[in-house]
Order: structure tokens, then C-alpha cells, then sequence
């Protein structure tokens, strides 16, 4: 779950799955051809929240859980679960690297142990490309990293708490290395300067709420005046 503190203090939440699908319309529109096994990976990354989503969590202090705070063994157990649900096929592949890489040295070694046999089962099925697969996941971690910013920044959001990962110069530059400057236009607009994108419009459900139209909007690079001294 994304929980969202609204300037009044009052919570938004947003779920995984809606967030991912949010990721999946931003690659289509970006200049960038992947496969579509690649696009349906990006809507699923998220699958795996989807028994916990159903409500919001509290956390006992007064708040809800995210997809940050719950703890980790939680969080685990969501992932291996629902791995075991999405099946053998590159969508699962892709999520499970992609949880991995999450987790970090994090990871227990049962749990790492557990995903290496899944990767590794998976990948021999499919015959895949170990390049390939890699630039798949940056590309997926790219976009997830955009949705989110997209999500979790907007200006009518208390900006308490946000994740480091999420300022902008962390996660504006693509895997091809062209960057990009976010500047949002007011809650539901978000513009990319410099962005290789086609503009996205796309309706974000929200839970017990109405949904927030998100419009991501490519505009140029902003140029700079010259200086006024200058001859």
C-alpha cells in the first residue's frame, strides 16, 4: 500500500497494483521499445501486495503501514506467496530480481536461497538472455521509480518521512542515461523537462476516495537567459 498524508493530515491510499499500472503506462509511452512479456512484467511487479492491499494496515501508532514500514517479515512472506501465485512465467522472473534487489543485503538467506532456485528454474524454461534480463530490470526499476515519485511528491501530499530514493537527480536519469528534470503543476500534473516521453493521462484509484486524474506531461529542456553582464 502507498499511504499518502494529505496537507490536512488526513490519509490517501493507493494500492501496488494501481501504482504498477501506473509504471506500465509511463513505458508505453517513453521512447524506449521493450517487449510486451517486458509491459506486462511492469504492470505486475506488484502483484504480490495484492492480498495485503485489500485494506489499509494500521501500524499501532496511529498511522498505516507502507510498503516501507511493514515489517519485513511481512513483507516476505507476501513475496514468497505471492510469487508462488504469478507461476513460472517471465512476469515472476522479473519481480522476484526485482524483490531481491529491494531487499539487498537485507535479504535473508533462506529467502535469497528460496528465489534463486525460482530464478534460476525460470530462466532455463524460458531460454533467456542474461543481458537482455538485466537491462529488463533496470528498465523495470526505472519506472517503478517514476510512478512512485509520481504518487508519493505531488504538492497537495506533507512531504514528511519521503523516501531519499525519491528526490529528484536519484532516479531522473533512464537506463539509456538521458535526464530529466520533474517539475510538478499542481496535484494532478506532473511535467518531465527534457523527458524522451509521450504525455500520459491516467486515472489512479483511490481507496474509500475518488481517483486522482494524473496527466504526466513531456515539455523541453527549460532554457537558461543569458547572464545580463554578458557582452
Amino acid at each position: 500500500m502507498i499511504v499518502q498524508r494529505l496537507l490536512d493530515g488526513s490519509p490517501r491510499f493507493v494500492t501496488q497494483r494501481d501504482h504498477a499500472l501506473l509504471a506500465g503506462a509511463l513505458a508505453r509511452a517513453w521512447d524506449v521499445e521493450l517487449s510486451e512479456v517486458v509491459y506486462r512484467a511492469i504492470d505486475a511487479h506488484d502483484d504480490p501486495w495484492a492480498q495485503i492491499d485489500r485494506a489499509p494496515v494500521p501500524d499501532g501508532h496511529g498511522w498505516f503501514h507502507d510498503f516501507v514500514t511493514l515489517p519485513q517479515a511481512d513483507r516476505l512472506e507476501l513475496y514468497t506467496s505471492g510469487l508462488d501465485a504469478m507461476g513460472d512465467g517471465f512476469a515472476a522472473l522479473l519481480t522476484s530480481l526485482h524483490f531481491e534487489r529491494l531487499l539487498g543485503r537485507h535479504a535473508p538467506d533462506r529467502w535469497r536461497a528460496i528465489e534463486a532456485a525460482r530464478q534460476a528454474r525460470i530462466a532455463a524454461s524460458l531460454e533467456l538472455d542474461e543481458g537482455r534480463l538485466e537491462a529488463d530490470l533496470d528498465w523495470l526499476r526505472f519506472f517503478d521509480a517514476a510512478s512512485l515519485y509520481a504518487c508519493m511528491t505531488a504538492p497537495d501530499l506533507d512531504g514528511q518521512g519521503r523516501p531519499a530514493w525519491l528526490a529528484p537527480g536519484v532516479w531522473t536519469r533512464d537506463p539509456l542515461g538521458r535526464a530529466f528534470v520533474p517539475v510538478w503543476r499542481g496535484p494532478g500534473e506532473l511535467h518531465l523537462r527534457g523527458a524522451p516521453t509521450q504525455n500520459v493521462t491516467h486515472a489512479l484509484p483511490c481507496l474509500h476516495r475518488a481517483p486522482m486524474l494524473m496527466r504526466i506531461v513531456a515539455t523541453e529542456p527549460k532554457t537558461e537567459l543569458p547572464d545580463a553582464d554578458a557582452d
